[in-house]
């Protein structure tokens, strides 16, 4: 899945908002490209099986239920292509804008 120009506008604003001196672990620098890919990590439902099982009949077989999984974005350095991780989700990118005058004003909230 890709994020269209204004869900990418919507991530630099957001960047822009909330870490606005987000510097680079690797080099230091605050120049950041928005990569219009979005990952989703999974993990796992449940705690691994110890051992193995060995389904007999395959139509009685427990499926495990699925993976949960976060949508992520990657913000890169364009200084040295050092790559960050940040919640899609979290940011707002999947929901409706959000309201200037609630965001502007201090408040943390998404």
């Amino acid at each position: 899945m890709k994020l269209n120009p204004m869900q990418i506008q919507r991530a630099g604003w957001w960047l822009m908002n909330r870490a606005p001196s987000l510097r680079c672990p690797g080099c230091g620098a605050n120049d950041w490209h928005v990569d219009e890919n979005v990952y989703l990590l999974a993990s796992p439902p449940v705690e691994p099986v110890k051992g193995i099982t060995v389904a007999r009949n395959v139509g009685q077989l427990n499926v495990p239920p699925p993976a949960t999984v976060s949508p992520c974005i990657t913000v890169v350095c364009a200084h040295c292509a050092n790559v960050q991780l940040f919640g899609a989700k979290a940011m707002g990118l999947f929901g409706p804008a959000p309201d200037p005058e609630k965001v502007n004003d201090g408040s943390k909230g998404t």
